[in-house]
């Protein structure tokens, strides 16, 4: 490069070459053979970019650039008109970066496998950081494949790109100025960027390996809806976006699940970002509502807000966090009703904070505080509960709070979550119960939730027939201890930590009360919280919640699991050698699994919501789980946005008729399993291909079962499943 002039052409033979370049000219550097596999440059200085050019007009082409550990195989320094064509980027931190750099083309290059970015927009406040058109490059396999760095707020972010640009074989939707465009599953995108756009609806996406998966930047009165959101840093950020909404995302596994920032008049609800760093991270941003999403198991924050005003935080979950939600520098918002337990830190942090109402939230066995009120002011706390391990509420102290009003604590106060099942069991009048339900599917479990065929047992119920009475200072542990076989025992509504040992045939069932909510916590997460070994064993009524293990495990037979809400918890409900147990109108939610049946037979499973279950990383997913269990019956159950909608493995026999399978990334797949009846489901995928899957089985009988009205199911399989009677559209796997 020393020896040549602006203007020149330097043509490079086949090899491989082990140096840094500086391009400081107008040049043309290119490959003889333009093949980028036979003329490799391989970095001298690992730490250093291979090509960094600080020249216009420079043309750089056909060449496979490697192992700049810490720098980039092309970096484009504040430079403009410069083309970059047909190279393969590998092995470096970033493949190809553009720093301030604008009116540049990039076109057909392959990068993969950088440990950050493959191809990496850095643009600043100024004009001329924009206007760059890529055309036909391949990002495959680096952490986040495609990304534009945001911190600036003003940032034009007008760039040509279309959607010949791939990640992982994905299209890069980038969109600019448009309004009135829906991109739904159809699409089919790596990644999506609305830059200063109106109107957009994007839904049923599975976006992956970017810096951000969704971006709305300059963007309003758009929806993001129903999206599943890993492995990015951002899953969705907004960024001066206004009144947008985000419904039913599932963020897992990437550093922010859902940002917002300097921005306005947002609405995020029912969405669900776990295993993040942080879950939902909020910044200067006024008007933010937040409403019924879960952020569980993040490394740093379930919800983060700071420097943000006059936003409202209301029936969120946060459990398992480092801080379950935290406030800083944070003023006049509402948190209310929230759930913030078991997190490394505090269930509730308003820090720095102040002028905010934070009402009925429970924050119990956080490590160190239930609520933390170091350096905050003026805030108003009532009717919360916040009994966390260390202590209850830091003392009001000049070096820990100042001015904050703390009234009504203690857990008799307000039920803290609304309830799934708004009246238990009325014991007294049995003809409160349906006569005819046992043909219809129940989506509301407060309405008609045991049929009459199913509640014989409740039938005779009386006050005068209750042998055992529990409260809130009562523990349950010991009313069983103490009961008898066939004794019923009646709970309170209250909370409870403990883990229950249920080794005799009992009723216990929660007594309806003023609050509707009868709630066991784990008092050891490492345990289940009811472990039943015995038979005839009915559990009814109860929120059951925070272990590591089985909310509800039961081995045994001839049992009754009804009614009950089972949230965060490795397994929802869990049979282990079960039989005849009947398991309906419960409500398994974000939890591992929702419902599990290993090796066992013969039960029914029915009318239940199972929904956002996978906790637990790749392993535990599964709505749904039948493992080594045969002749089971599993009917009207609500089933959706889980990663594993159904799943059978070396199960056989059973029969799934009327189930509503929607919005799960795989719906129902048969692995190893024979002889099953697949009849009158609705089936539709939210991100595989296929609705069924059936996989070496053998046998089974699919009928009836569709996407919805008139609407043929998709149905995949291998050669190496036989015999099966199949229907709609189908797919012969040839592996």
């Amino acid at each position: 490069m020393i020896n040549s002039n602006n203007g020149d052409i330097i043509l490079v033979n086949t090899g491989t070459y082990i140096e840094n370049v500086d391009v400081d000219k107008k040049l043309t550097i290119t490959s003889k053979s333009g093949n980028p596999e036979d003329t490799i440059v391989q970095a001298l200085s690992p730490g250093d970019h291979i090509f960094h050019v600080t020249a216009n007009n420079v043309t750089i082409k056909g060449f496979s650039l490697k192992n700049s550990i810490s720098g980039s195989g092309i970096y484009l320094d504040s430079v403009q008109y410069n083309t970059i064509a047909n190279n393969h980027l590998q092995a470096n931190e970033i493949g190809i970066h553009l720093w301030h750099a604008n009116n540049n083309i990039l076109i057909n290059n392959t990068a993969s496998d950088n440990s950050w970015a493959g191809i990496r927009l850095f643009p600043d406040d100024s004009e001329l950081a924009s206007n760059n058109t890529l055309v036909n490059n391949t990002m495959v396999n680096n952490t986040y494949n495609f990304e534009i760095y945001i911190a600036y707020r003003n940032a034009s972010m007008r760039n040509n790109i279309d959607t010949t640009n791939t990640v992982n074989g994905k299209p890069v939707y980038y969109l600019v100025n448009v309004s009135n465009v829906a991109l739904n599953s159809a699409s089919n995108a790596g990644a999506i960027y609305c830059i200063n756009c109106q109107n957009m609806s994007i839904k049923d996406q599975v976006l992956q390996n970017n810096s951000q998966a969704i971006f709305l930047f300059n963007t309003s009165n758009s929806r993001f809806d129903s999206n599943i959101l890993s492995n990015n840093y951002f899953g969705i950020v907004l960024v001066n976006s206004d009144n947008n909404t985000g419904l039913n995302n599932i963020a897992v596994n990437n550093i922010v699940g859902i940002g917002i920032v300097a921005s306005t008049d947002n609405y995020l609800s029912n969405n669900v970002a776990n295993f993040n760093f942080n879950g939902f991270d909020v910044q200067e941003s006024t008007n933010t509502e937040l409403h019924n999403n879960t952020a569980n198991f993040n490394k740093d924050n379930g919800i983060a807000l700071s420097s943000s005003i006059q936003n409202e935080v209301t029936g969120n979950i946060a459990n398992y966090n480092g801080d379950g939600i935290n406030l800083f520098n944070c003023s006049t918002s509402l948190l209310n009703n929230n759930i913030a337990n078991s997190n490394r830190y505090a269930g509730i942090d308003p820090g720095s904070s102040k002028d905010n109402i934070l009402t009925d939230n429970i924050a119990n066995s956080n490590r160190k505080h239930g609520f933390e009120l170091v350096g905050s002011d003026n805030n108003t706390l009532r009717g919360n509960i916040g009994n966390s391990d260390v202590d209850h509420l830091p003392d009001d102290s000049p070096n820990r709070t100042s001015k904050n009003e703390t009234k009504d604590q203690g857990i008799e106060n307000k039920s803290f979550i609304d309830s799934t099942i708004s009246v238990i069991i009325s014991w007294v009048h049995h003809n409160n119960f349906s006569d005819n339900v046992d043909n219809n599917p129940i989506n509301n479990p407060s309405d008609n939730f045991i049929n009459n065929s199913k509640s014989n047992f409740l039938d005779n119920i009386s006050d005068d027939s209750i042998n055992f009475y529990v409260h809130p200072e009562d523990s349950i542990q010991q009313a069983i201890d103490n009961s008898s076989s066939g004794d019923i025992i009646a709970v309170y509504p209250g909370l409870y930590k403990e883990n229950l040992i249920v080794n005799k045939s009992l009723i216990i069932i929660s007594k309806p009360g003023e609050s509707t909510e009868t709630k066991i916590q784990a008092a050891d997460p490492e345990d289940d919280i009811f472990y039943v070994a015995a038979d005839n064993v009915t559990i009814c009524g109860f929120n059951v919640t925070g272990t590591d293990k089985a909310g509800i495990r039961y081995t045994g037979s001839g049992g009754i699991i009804v009614g009950n809400k089972l949230v965060s918890d490795k397994y929802g409900i869990y049979l282990k050698k079960a039989e005849n147990i009947t398991i309906e109108n419960n409500n398994a939610s974000q939890n591992g699994r929702g419902i599990y049946l290993r090796d066992s037979s013969r039960n029914i499973v029915k009318n239940n919501e199972v929904s956002h279950n996978w906790f637990y990383g790749k392993e535990y997913r599964n709505g749904i789980l039948l493992k080594n269990s045969n002749n089971n019956k599993l009917t009207g159950n609500n089933v959706s946005r889980n990663w594993d909608g159904i799943r059978l493995e070396n199960s056989s026999n059973n029969e799934l008729s009327k189930n509503a399978v929607i919005d799960d990334y795989f719906c129902i797949g048969l692995e190893d399993s024979n002889n099953n009846k697949l009849l009158d489901n609705t089936v539709k995928s939210i991100g595989y291909s296929f609705d069924i899957t059936l996989g070496n089985s053998h046998n089974n009988t699919l009928q009836g079962n569709s996407e919805g009205f008139m609407t043929e199911v998709r149905v995949s399989s291998g050669p190496e499943s036989t015999n099966n009677t199949l229907e709609g559209r189908q797919h012969i796997r040839r592996d």
